[in-house]
């Protein structure tokens, strides 16, 4: 969503959020040191509505800060036009409606060009964010690359560790869009081009979350989502489009072949990660006359909430429902690291759920724990859920184990074949049905209002 006629961008989308009732943008003035000072006071904000924060000095650098603009799925879906509830069938709608991005002279990221030795990242607010940090880290950029065989523009969002003036490395898991484009790059010996985008409309980062095909043009999806083309232009030293109405763009070149060590870094998890990262050497950084800089702080559902909402979330209800017509919907809630999956199901047969189970857990290696609940049960109220586990639930028939499965690496629990307690990305995957079996009745709920009454507005008891 834009605002007020102007082009999407983030300042458009952010005038809108402080136009929307409940929501805000919080400006604060005083100077704040971005390692660790501006994360602290973002990680607080979660307790207090987890409004948008808008740092106006971080370390003298005239460079404001944005943060926390995903920390709530009504912000997400304002950048879809949408409400919490419809925006993950919005994403299904539109994300094969593409809308091809148009080519335009007005390109204000391009205003302040800096290349060669003024290419240095040290102009740039870039914060440390958890304690243990091992440095600056770049984690709301979306990178831009093209697919070798298409051309496509592909977006994604990668932890991206800075290593130097004019050096960091970009750590992308090989099953990534970006890892086989590397891997694509390091078979061919060449390096491969790269823009990181900063600070555009958030319909950018919601398309490089949307789980699309490689070959999907990312700013053809990002016109879908808005309704209207992409105002793009060609990078300053490379061969890619760049948003032109972004705050900041990084361009770069990955090396083929080239790694480094990277980490630790707090990740969506809450805890620590590592590994061995690709190397990017930036050859320009261009940015608007007075660009804002937009920040993820990794370890806050700021991270959790874009990278589950609503793309994770309509993938999975997209590959269940091709599959069992009776899935209802699905909820990925924040809490669970993105590691827990609901369902919402109506049976047609006492197969259905484990079958649904089957999928969720095999569809997504993140997805540790999935459970199957009735549609009569609010899958996005903890208290339903509870209460169906209570009384719905029993783990000799209901739980499903599934030892030795791949899982995400940096879990700490995860194992090893060799060893149980070492870490090796080994997970047991397990499947609650929380559903009644269809021969076996259930007594009526008592909790659910008398049928005559069940469409009344308590307000108008209230005056």
């Amino acid at each position: 969503m834009t605002s007020r006629g102007r082009q999407p961008d983030l300042r458009a989308y952010l005038d809108a959020v402080e136009d929307l009732p409940g929501e805000r943008v919080v400006r604060v003035a005083r100077r704040v040191s971005a390692r660790h000072e501006l994360s602290a006071v973002t990680k607080l904000m979660e307790t207090r509505g987890n409004p948008v924060l808008w740092f106006e000095d971080v370390d003298g650098l005239g460079i404001p800060v944005v943060c926390g603009v995903f920390a709530t799925k009504r912000r997400i879906s304002l950048a879809l036009g949408a409400t919490e509830q419809s925006a993950v069938a919005e994403l299904q709608r539109r994300r094969t409606q593409l809308i091809e991005p148009a080519r335009t002279r007005e390109v204000p990221v391009q205003e302040t060009r800096l290349t060669g030795d003024k290419a240095n990242l040290a102009v740039l607010p870039i914060p440390v964010h958890a304690p243990e940090d091992a440095g600056r880290y770049i984690t709301a950029a979306v990178c831009i690359v093209r697919d070798p065989d298409t051309g496509a523009h592909n977006a994604g969002i990668y932890r991206t560790m800075v290593k130097g003036p004019r050096l960091v490395t970009i750590s992308a898991d090989p099953s990534h869009d970006l890892g086989k484009v590397m891997k694509w790059g390091a078979d061919h010996g060449v390096p491969i081009e790269c823009a990181m985008v900063i600070g555009s409309h958030p319909a950018l980062h919601l398309a490089s979350q949307a789980k699309t095909p490689i070959s999907t043009d990312a700013y053809s999806l990002m016109g879908s989502l808005l309704g209207e083309p992409v105002p793009v232009a060609r990078a300053e030293t490379v061969d890619l489009d760049v948003p032109a109405h972004a705050e900041i763009v990084i361009e770069g070149k990955i090396l083929p072949g080239q790694r480094e060590h990277e980490g630790p870094f707090g990740e969506f998890t809450y805890y620590y990660g590592e590994s061995t990262a690709a190397v990017c050497e930036i050859t320009a950084i261009t940015h608007r006359p007075d660009p804002l800089y937009l920040d993820i702080h990794p370890a806050h559902t700021d991270h959790r909430c874009l990278w589950i909402f609503p793309g994770r979330e309509a993938r999975l209800l997209s590959m269940l429902q091709a599959v069992i017509p009776g899935v209802r919907g699905v909820h990925i809630p924040l809490d669970g690291a993105g590691m827990v999956a609901y369902i919402s199901l109506h049976k047609h047969h006492d197969g259905d759920a484990r079958r649904a189970l089957t999928i969720a857990l095999a569809s997504d290696v993140y997805i540790k724990l999935a459970m199957v609940f009735d549609p009569d049960i609010n899958i996005f109220d903890p208290g339903h859920v509870l209460w169906a586990l209570a009384l719905r639930f029993q783990a000799d028939e209901d739980l499903m184990i599934i030892a030795g499965s791949r899982g995400y690496e940096e879990d700490p629990s995860s194992y090893s074949r060799s060893d149980r307690r070492l870490p090796g990305g080994l997970t047991t995957k397990t499947g609650f049905d929380v559903t009644a079996p269809k021969d076996k009745p259930y007594p009526p709920r008592a909790d659910l209002l008398p049928s005559e009454y069940a469409g009344i507005n308590v307000e108008d008891y209230l005056h």
